[in-house]
């Protein structure tokens, strides 16, 4: 099916070749950079390039629906192709290659490529059909990677496995990835807008098995947004049926933000209900992409709740999220203070946070930066502690050369954010990193 998809789209866009004289239009954008790092470890230098390019050879003007296609260049990394789309007069195709993410719920990052077709006629509807791997490939390789521990390079065995998209070229009957005719994903998505609320609506039906096409599965969200007399009210609910008979998996969850203010205070008070069972087992669930909604379960009643008071210098921001656990009937909170004073041209940024109010003494984190700027130079220094005496710092130093070329000075325990909290990771004291620093990026 989505062979054919792309095979139409490649039609219409041939048929288009000969419909008026082209007028091409490029456009560009991207970034370029170069570090050479001077640390603990050694002399390193590295660098890249990436670069968009959109071209559009036909305008409105000349009577031709407008094709587009996008690739990119990468530094040692030749030419990726984006996609191409058609803009046609009933209808609209889209092809694109890489993952396709319609929410949280369907967040399909294994597809290599999808279509997404839609209607002038029904403006409110699209169709997406994506590519999804019928079998997967291992390959084993073996590495050296620096081990602060052991102050040395080690060995690390590098697991990697790449996919098999293609249906249609697997002849063998014994080979695992048969060659069935459905073992992708299609998706139907609508929209509708009214004086007091838009409407959002996904269906979907998917093979969750990359080896053969015997696990399927099917679901659907329903995304509800206040608008006008609601502004601030926010619902959603979603369903599947798991796959491999793993039973039914189905939650509801909806807010509602208001905010008073009264200088120089704001209250801010958000009530939330969630119920929800399963949802994390949906075949294309995102657990694992920090950089996007997420979806977790509970069943909980709660609100965020902040108070914000701004008299110049001063910002101070009291939050917390307190909730009821309606499954085990306990109650949780976490309470942070967040204080930045700032006084030209030096900023100060202090954070008090607890996890869980009910044990405060185990679950506090104090973190605390300073920063100053004297054009060409700037500083910078951290500090964070944390409940059972854990600590760390750093310090820094900026001198910007000329535009876009800047040398760094760094020294601390107090780097890296691996669990994306936002705060630098505390590291100890014989663990601590240096490096110089000097550094080019520029962006068109």
């Amino acid at each position: 099916m989505r062979k054919f998809l792309v095979g139409l789209l490649a039609v219409v866009v041939a048929a288009f070749l000969f419909a008026g004289s082209a007028t091409p239009e490029v456009s560009w954008t991207g970034s370029a950079w170069f570090n050479l790092t001077i640390d603990e470890k050694g002399i390193d230098v590295d660098g890249g390039a990436d670069v968009s390019v959109t071209w559009a050879p036909y305008s409105f003007s000349e009577g031709a629906a407008p094709v587009t296609a996008s690739f990119g260049l990468s530094w040692g990394g030749g030419a990726t192709f984006y996609g191409i789309s058609f803009d046609g007069q009933l209808v609209n195709i889209d092809y694109s290659t890489g993952k396709l993410v319609l929410d949280k719920y369907f967040y399909v990052g294994n597809a290599q490529d999808y279509v997404a077709v839609s209607f002038d006629a029904v403006p409110f509807l699209t169709i997406y059909y994506a590519d999804l791997p019928i079998g997967a490939v291992t390959t084993v390789s073996t590495d050296v990677a620096w081990d602060d521990a052991a102050g040395s390079a080690t060995p690390v065995t590098n697991t990697e496995t790449s996919y098999v998209y293609s249906e249609t070229n697997i002849d063998s009957e014994d080979n695992a990835m048969d060659d069935t005719y459905f073992d992708d994903f299609v998706a139907v998505k609508f929209t509708y807008d009214m004086d007091t609320m838009s409407l959002k609506v996904f269906g979907a039906y998917y093979d969750t098995d990359f080896t053969d096409a015997t696990d399927y599965e099917f679901g659907g969200a329903v995304y509800v947004t206040g608008a006008g007399a609601l502004e601030g009210f926010s619902a959603e609910a979603a369903f599947a049926n798991l796959a491999g008979n793993a039973g039914t998996a189905y939650g509801v969850y909806a807010t509602y933000a208001f905010s008073m203010t009264m200088e120089p205070l704001t209250v801010s008070i958000t009530p939330e209900f969630k119920y929800s069972e399963n949802l994390a087992s949906m075949a294309f669930a995102n657990t694992s992409d920090v950089y996007y909604p997420m979806v977790s379960d509970g069943k909980y009643v709660g609100a965020a709740v902040s108070l914000g008071v701004n008299i110049t210098p001063i910002d101070l921001t009291i939050s917390a999220n307190p909730q009821y656990d309606l499954e085990k009937s306990e109650f949780s909170s976490d309470a942070d203070v967040n204080a930045v004073v700032s006084v030209d041209p030096v900023s100060v940024n202090a954070d008090f946070y607890i996890s869980d109010v009910m044990d405060a003494a185990n679950t506090w984190d104090l973190y605390a930066t300073v920063s100053a700027g004297l054009d060409p130079v700037s500083v910078s220094a951290a500090f964070r502690t944390v409940a059972g005496g854990d600590y760390a710092y750093n310090a820094s130093v900026s001198y910007t050369i000329e535009n876009g070329l800047t040398a760094t000075a760094f020294y601390g325990s107090l780097y890296g954010d691996a669990d994306y909290d936002g705060k630098a990771d505390i590291h100890a004291p014989d663990k601590a990193q240096w490096y110089l620093k000097v550094s080019y990026s520029t962006s068109f």
